[in-house]
């Protein structure tokens, strides 16, 4: 019987093509816009997630608290130095740590500047250890560079930015700060363009260019194992308020460890991500507005056919489930193609992505969860806008609705 009632729904919604298209519109709009916006969200997420998976879970950053955007610590009030550092080093749990230099500054080539950023890699050994097992080294052209050494690595995005005359090969030499330096790798594409813009080089030579003689944008450590990280993190803390003269709850600083970062990012991502859904589901609201007026005006016209059906012996329970159905079948298929849309558009943007910023950048991610969940929402919110329509052609009386 039930089999029958979808039939019987389908071909009701078949007679009445063209109306029944213009309400899927309303549900497929916003169903697909959810979809998207997920799916390009958990791609996001996945992706930020990879990449701070590949910084080590022992790692901890120490940075200067305040400042604007851009590298850690510019614009900040306080800054965190060399002195710092060695407390760091001096603190309980902590294996090793070493300082990083991050500044935005310019680069010259054949008469044309580009604005980039530098950062800085130890002179000393053991702790240039800490960096580079925290950053990737890997050059396409050329080598890295070693420790003492004066020459830079550039990113890859730099090599081949279309704004020079021609393209930075390995051997070359750059100006930074109007200082020259020869290019001894290009580094290869991670995928990030931060990364793909920058220029890489020893503290000391840094130093000079940029004229800072002891500060650090960041401190990075390593914990003597994972399972000490927060124990290396308390003591860090503890350590930096001694050094520091500050109280707890009023540092200047911040200690962060991979975990921090991931879960500040997911509170952000979860945010934004609530704000559009929720503007996508004004369009739900409104498909569901139509179902309704579809429904209702259904009812109107297929008075007779009411009639005749409880004539022959149909129920009030079975009038109303066909036209919940019928209303529940519109959600359905408007819940189809908008999934489809959505998964298709998430997709197209990671194509443009991985054309603009490098491939892996943003990978759509499409769970079979949200493939049922939005075909689920998109059924219940048909057969609900449906109630009232259907528990009125339910409550007509056979006489009124023959006449």
């Amino acid at each position: 019987m039930l089999k029958d009632s979808f039939t019987y729904a389908a071909r009701s919604l078949k007679k009445r093509r063209l109306r029944s298209w213009l309400t899927i519109i309303g549900i497929f709009i916003g169903i697909a816009a959810v979809v998207a916006l997920i799916s390009l969200g958990q791609g996001l997420e996945q992706a930020v997630i990879g990449e701070f998976s590949g910084l080590g879970a022992d790692r901890i950053t120490v940075s200067a608290r305040g400042g604007g955007f851009g590298p850690p610590g510019l614009g900040a009030a306080v800054t965190i130095d060399q002195t710092d550092l060695r407390v760091v080093q001096r603190a309980q749990y902590v294996e090793a740590a070493a300082g990083r230099l991050i500044r935005p500054a310019t680069l010259t080539f054949s008469g044309q500047t580009l604005n980039v950023f530098i950062a800085t890699f130890p002179d000393d050994r053991s702790e240039r250890a800490v960096i580079e097992n925290f950053f990737s080294t890997e050059v396409s052209t050329g080598r890295f560079i070693e420790p003492g050494e004066s020459g830079v690595v550039i990113g890859e995005g730099i090599a081949t930015n279309a704004r020079l005359p021609r393209e930075i090969e390995a051997g070359r030499n750059i100006q930074i700060e109007n200082k020259t330096f020869r290019v001894v790798g290009i580094l290869a594409s991670q995928g990030n363009p931060q990364l793909n813009g920058a220029v890489f080089m020893n503290e000391q030579s840094a130093r000079e260019a940029l004229n800072i003689p002891t500060e650090y944008s960041i401190i990075v450590a390593q914990a003597t194992s994972v399972d000490e990280v927060p124990l290396a993190r308390e003591s860090i803390q503890d350590a930096l308020r001694r050094h520091r003269g500050v109280r707890e709850r009023q540092e200047d600083f911040t200690v962060q460890t991979p975990e921090d970062i991931l879960n500040t990012f997911r509170n952000i991502l979860g945010v934004v991500t609530g704000v559009l859904v929720g503007i996508a589901f004004i369009s739900l609201f409104v498909g569901g507005v139509g179902i309704m007026n579809t429904m209702y005006t259904a009812v109107i016209e297929r008075k007779r056919e009411i009639g005749i059906m409880k004539a022959v012996g149909a129920t009030n329970e079975r009038i109303l489930t066909l036209f919940l159905i019928e209303s529940g079948l519109i959600g359905l298929t408007g819940a189809i193609i908008g999934v489809l849309l959505g998964a298709g558009f998430a997709k197209a943007v990671e194509l443009i992505a991985a054309q603009a910023l490098g491939p892996s950048v943003l990978v759509a991610a499409t769970p079979l969860w949200l493939v049922f969940g939005a075909l689920t929402f998109g059924f219940v919110v048909g057969t609900l806008s449906g109630v009232w329509p259907a528990r009125k052609a339910a409550k007509l009386p056979p006489v009124e609705a023959l006449r």
